[in-house]
Protein backbone atom coordinates (compact mmCIF):
# COMPACT_ATOMS: atom_id res chain seq x y z
CA UNK A 1 0.00 0.00 0.00
CA UNK A 2 2.17 2.85 1.05
CA UNK A 3 5.50 1.25 1.91
CA UNK A 4 7.55 2.23 -0.75
CA UNK A 5 6.46 6.06 -0.04
CA UNK A 6 8.85 6.71 2.59
CA UNK A 7 11.89 4.77 0.82
CA UNK A 8 11.63 3.53 -2.67
CA UNK A 9 12.95 0.21 -3.71
CA UNK A 10 16.51 1.26 -3.79
CA UNK A 11 16.49 2.75 -0.75
CA UNK A 12 15.72 -0.54 0.84
CA UNK A 13 18.18 -2.55 -1.33
CA UNK A 14 20.85 0.04 0.16
CA UNK A 15 19.65 -0.41 4.10
CA UNK A 16 19.26 -3.88 3.91
CA UNK A 17 22.59 -4.91 2.54
CA UNK A 18 23.90 -2.40 5.18
CA UNK A 19 21.59 -4.40 7.94
CA UNK A 20 23.83 -7.56 6.28
CA UNK A 21 26.83 -6.46 5.96
CA UNK A 22 26.72 -5.88 9.86
CA UNK A 23 24.66 -8.85 11.24
CA UNK A 24 25.73 -11.68 7.95
CA UNK A 25 23.64 -14.31 7.32
CA UNK A 26 20.26 -14.52 9.24
CA UNK A 27 18.20 -17.62 9.66
CA UNK A 28 14.94 -16.09 8.22
CA UNK A 29 13.00 -18.83 9.26
CA UNK A 30 11.54 -18.47 12.66
CA UNK A 31 7.76 -17.59 12.87
CA UNK A 32 6.28 -13.79 12.86
CA UNK A 33 4.31 -13.55 16.39
CA UNK A 34 1.15 -12.00 16.20
CA UNK A 35 0.93 -8.71 17.93
CA UNK A 36 -2.80 -8.07 16.37
CA UNK A 37 -4.91 -9.19 13.47
CA UNK A 38 -2.46 -7.54 10.94
CA UNK A 39 0.62 -6.97 13.08
CA UNK A 40 3.84 -9.23 14.05
CA UNK A 41 7.43 -9.52 15.23
CA UNK A 42 10.04 -11.72 14.50
CA UNK A 43 13.65 -12.36 15.53
CA UNK A 44 16.17 -13.67 13.33
CA UNK A 45 19.17 -14.96 14.38
CA UNK A 46 22.73 -14.05 12.68
CA UNK A 47 25.90 -14.52 12.16
CA UNK A 48 27.10 -11.50 13.85
CA UNK A 49 23.84 -10.73 16.13
CA UNK A 50 20.29 -10.74 16.14
CA UNK A 51 17.75 -8.83 14.11
CA UNK A 52 14.43 -7.90 15.81
CA UNK A 53 11.94 -7.37 13.39
CA UNK A 54 7.68 -5.69 13.55
CA UNK A 55 5.62 -6.33 10.11
CA UNK A 56 2.44 -4.03 9.80
CA UNK A 57 -0.36 -5.08 7.00
CA UNK A 58 -2.66 -2.95 5.06
CA UNK A 59 -6.12 -3.66 6.09
CA UNK A 60 -6.84 -4.81 1.57
CA UNK A 61 -7.07 -7.66 -0.27
CA UNK A 62 -4.97 -9.02 -0.63
CA UNK A 63 -3.47 -7.64 2.43
CA UNK A 64 -0.02 -6.02 1.43
CA UNK A 65 2.97 -4.62 3.48
CA UNK A 66 2.28 -1.25 5.26
CA UNK A 67 5.27 -1.04 7.24
CA UNK A 68 8.51 -3.26 8.34
CA UNK A 69 11.05 -2.20 10.79
CA UNK A 70 14.18 -3.82 10.94
CA UNK A 71 16.67 -3.41 14.10
CA UNK A 72 20.15 -4.80 14.76
CA UNK A 73 20.45 -6.68 18.46
CA UNK A 74 24.21 -6.91 19.69
CA UNK A 75 24.39 -10.85 20.49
Amino acid sequence: MNFLLDRDSAGWGRDLESLKKQVGECDTTSPVTATSALSGEFTWRCAHGRVTGSVLLAPTYPPRIQSLQLVRKAP
